[in-house]
C-alpha cells in the first residue's frame, strides 16, 4: 500500500494546498482512513490544542506546524509524532511519518462529502485528471497507466507509466490486439517496438521486436514463443545471422 501512496502523491502533489492555510483545517473533524474497526478522529484547535478521539473516547493533546520544514508535530499525550506534509486539500490530508520507512497517514474531512465515496476512488479520479493519464490495455489483461506530457495528446517515448500508481518493472509489454510492444525502463517508455516473426535455417520460429518496421537493427530484441531471453548465433533463411546476447541483438552478419 505504501507504494500506492507514494505513486499517488507524486502524481497529485502539484495541486496540494499547505497547512499554512490553517482556516481550512482547524475546527473540523479529520478521521483516519484505515482498515481497522476503530474510528480515530483529530480536531485541530486554533490555540494549538488538539482533540484526539478513539471511538468517542477523547483526550486533549497539542499540535504545532513548522512552516519552513512543512512538518506537523503532534503531541498525543502518551507520545509525540512528527509528520511530513505530503498532500492536503479541503477533503483529505496525507502525511508521512518522519522516519526512514514510508508510513503514511491519510485523514478525510468528515464534513465534506466525497464523490465517489471511496478515498481510493477519489484519489484515482483526481490523479487521472491532474496527470493527464491515459490507459493502454495490454495482452496480459492489465491496464498500463501513461502520464501524458501536457504538450502531447498521445503517449511517447519518455512518458512515465504506472500500474495503479505503482512502479512498473523493467521489461517488454505487448499492447492488446496489436503487434506493438513497449519497452519499459525505470517506469518510463524507453522504446516502441514492432513485433515481427522470422524462420531460422533449422525451421524454428524466431520473434523479434524491432525499432524499425522494415528491417532488423542492432539493439532489437529476440525471444522465443515463451518470451525467454535468447543467447545464441541465429541463422535466418534470408541469409542473415544474428549474434544475440540476453535477448538483444549485438551484431548482424550477412551472407553467413
Amino acid at each position: 500500500m505504501n507504494l500506492y501512496w507514494r505513486g499517488v502523491i507524486n502524481q497529485i502533489k502539484k495541486r496540494s494546498l499547505s497547512f499554512k492555510k490553517m482556516h481550512l483545517f482547524v475546527n473540523k473533524k479529520w478521521v483516519l482512513v484505515s482498515d481497522g474497526k476503530n474510528k480515530e478522529t483529530l480536531i485541530f484547535k486554533e490555540n494549538g490544542k488538539l482533540i484526539l478521539s478513539e471511538n468517542g473516547s477523547a483526550k486533549i493533546g497539542s499540535w504545532e506546524y513548522m512552516h519552513e520544514s512543512k512538518t506537523l508535530l503532534i503531541d498525543r499525550v502518551s507520545s509525540k509524532i512528527l509528520l511530513n506534509e505530503e498532500y492536503l486539500d479541503e477533503a483529505i490530508m496525507i502525511f508521512r511519518e518522519d522516519k526512514f520507512e514510508d508510513v503514511f497517514y491519510c485523514y478525510k474531512n468528515e464534513e465534506v462529502c466525497i464523490q465517489p465515496k471511496s478515498i481510493i476512488e477519489y484519489l484515482d479520479e483526481m490523479r487521472i485528471h491532474i496527470s493527464n493519464i491515459r490507459f493502454i490495455e495490454l495482452e496480459s489483461g492489465e491496464f498500463l497507466e501513461v502520464l501524458i506530457r501536457e504538450d502531447k495528446s498521445r503517449y511517447k517515448v519518455g512518458d512515465f507509466v504506472s500500474f495503479n500508481a505503482k512502479p512498473v518493472k523493467d521489461g517488454y509489454y505487448k499492447i492488446k490486439g496489436k503487434r506493438l510492444h513497449l519497452k519499459i525502463k525505470d517506469s518510463k517508455i524507453a522504446k516502441k517496438m514492432k513485433e515481427r516473426t522470422y524462420t531460422s535455417q533449422d525451421g524454428k520460429q524466431i520473434n523479434i521486436l524491432q525499432k524499425s518496421s522494415w528491417s532488423i537493427k542492432k539493439g532489437d530484441f529476440v525471444y522465443s514463443t515463451e518470451f525467454e531471453y535468447i543467447t545464441d548465433l541465429i541463422q535466418l533463411t534470408n541469409h542473415k545471422s544474428l549474434k544475440v546476447i540476453d535477448g538483444e541483438i549485438e551484431k548482424i552478419y550477412r551472407g553467413i
